[in-house]
């Protein structure tokens, strides 16, 4: 088994805080722009949950977005399922 943290090595060191270290697996572009965009979507629909978006005083009924990098990729929020509208998982 593999050590992950960091023990204190003598008496002195006991009485405080431990050090931490933990290996990072790199990950791919692609898994970050999934991962960007879960994250985006989920603070999306956490917002929509308690504000309502307006455009020049009327209520703007938001279903997705796009990264301002890719202007011709929609991203939805919320998908159907038998139960009801529910966030989105993935493209």
């Amino acid at each position: 088994m593999t050590d992950l943290g960091r023990r204190p090595t003598d008496e002195g060191e006991a009485n405080r805080d431990y050090v931490w270290h933990f290996k990072l697996t790199p990950a791919s572009l692609e898994d970050d722009g999934e991962r960007l965009t879960a994250m985006v979507r989920a603070q999306l629909a956490a917002l929509l949950s308690c504000v309502k978006l307006t455009d020049d005083g009327n209520d703007v009924k938001v279903t997705g977005f796009r990264f301002l990098g890719e202007p011709d990729v929609e991203h939805d929020i919320y998908r159907a399922s038998a139960s009801g509208v529910v966030l989105c998982e993935g493209d």
